[in-house]
């Protein structure tokens, strides 16, 4: 994917596209497996925040989206595979 340049002002509200363009087609369900502790913590943060947790991650995926379009999150070269970067504690 392309990183295509986007203005500062991008992230202040998280229900706009997180595209340049309009996403195309329709919301398309998809599972994903977490550890227990993560949907919990998710859970938490849902309830704290007055939202479903599908709201919480689809607001993560669009601001991972965000971020990774502007070049804020970079991942490593390894041989022919990427690697994810390690998470701060």
């Amino acid at each position: 994917m392309a990183k295509q340049k986007m203005s500062e002002n991008d992230l202040t509200d998280v229900f706009t596209s997180t595209a340049i363009e309009k996403p195309k087609g329709k919301r398309k369900p998809t599972g994903v497996n977490l550890y227990e502790s993560e949907v919990e913590e998710l859970d938490s943060i849902a309830a704290e925040l007055g939202v479903k947790r599908s709201e919480l991650l689809h607001y993560s995926v669009k601001l991972f989206l965000r971020l990774y379009s502007k070049g804020e999150i970079q991942f490593q070269e390894v041989k022919t595979t990427k690697k994810l970067p390690v998470l701060p504690d």
